[in-house]
């Protein structure tokens, strides 16, 4: 006949409610990914406690039932907000925008190797510059490629349309990019084939001049300059919705990322930072006027 061990059920009971209650306060911080990690181990401790249940104790029963609902409320809770977070909400106003890759850490003139590779690529900015121009120096504001800007100024532009010769003919607007928000700057580097967080910025202006394409300028005092240094994917934290198998960018600069999505890379960022006793300032600060807004 089994022996039940009291104190044993009630140590087990008392571990598992600590973790779901992780995964709760995760869950209201919008940590969806964190909070899901945590499942694995929620169900395992719950099917642990199944086993020390004295079958015909009805305190026991109650306290599996109860468990067992609370896990199912949290396992939904935590799909309903991943499935958020993939939607990439226009409204949310956050963006990600695509970059080439640029070996002078997107705050100055890439170099002549890497300037051949991109003149190649289907979105070739690189082929109606003068950047060469300015090798070693900085260049005028505006007058030569994102990305040569991006980590100096903390800007983007929403490019153009061009005609099939290459010309630029049409600029492209963000008509839903918010002031507060966030913008990150992706790319998939030379030497690898995952597309990578490299920086971010809270946005401080939107810019929409007649006659030319929507800039977006951050704040310099929030800014990220070195997400690079800690291999974020960005697939990880955001998928198209219509295709969550997808790691294909597709047409254009610039997407819309949901808060969720952001946080996400943030929080991956800032774990990196504390790992190797980095300033988390920031960090913090950026996460807190997300949550706040």
């Amino acid at each position: 006949m089994p022996v039940y061990d009291m104190q044993e059920f009630k140590n087990n009971r008392e571990k598992l409610d600590s973790i779901v209650n992780e995964a709760t306060e995760m869950i209201r911080i919008l940590a969806f990914q964190e909070a899901e990690e945590k499942l694995q181990e929620i169900n395992e401790l719950y099917e642990h406690l199944e086993k020390l249940a004295n079958p015909k104790s009805n305190v026991h029963q109650t306290v599996l039932e109860n468990r067992a609902s609370r896990i199912l409320s949290l396992d939904n809770q935590i799909q309903a907000g991943l499935a958020r977070r993939e939607a990439g909400k226009r409204e949310d106003g956050n963006l990600a925008f695509k970059c080439n890759w640029n070996d002078a850490g997107y705050k100055g003139i890439c170099s002549n190797e890497v300037y051949n590779i991109n003149r190649r690529t289907p979105r070739s900015q690189c082929s109606r510059s003068n950047c060469r121009e300015y090798v070693g120096k900085s260049p005028p504001v505006n007058d030569c490629c994102y990305e040569c800007e991006a980590l100096r100024i903390f800007s983007f532009g929403a490019g153009w349309d061009h005609d099939d010769s290459g010309k630029p003919i049409r600029p492209r607007h963000i008509w839903d990019a918010r002031k507060g928000k966030v913008a990150l700057l992706t790319t998939i580097p030379h030497f690898g084939t995952e597309r990578l967080v490299v920086g971010a910025f809270l946005i401080g202006e939107v810019k929409d001049d007649p006659h030319r394409e929507t800039y977006i300028y951050g704040d310099r005092d929030t800014a990220l300059d070195d997400i690079l240094n800690f291999s974020i994917p960005f697939w990880k934290f955001h998928k198209n919705p219509w295709k969550p198998e997808s790691q294909a960018w597709g047409q254009g600069l610039f997407r819309y990322v949901s808060d969720t999505s952001v946080l996400g890379i943030l929080e991956a960022y800032w774990q990196g930072k504390i790992d190797s006793k980095g300033d988390i300032s920031k960090v913090d600060r950026l996460i807190q006027v997300l949550k706040s807004g």
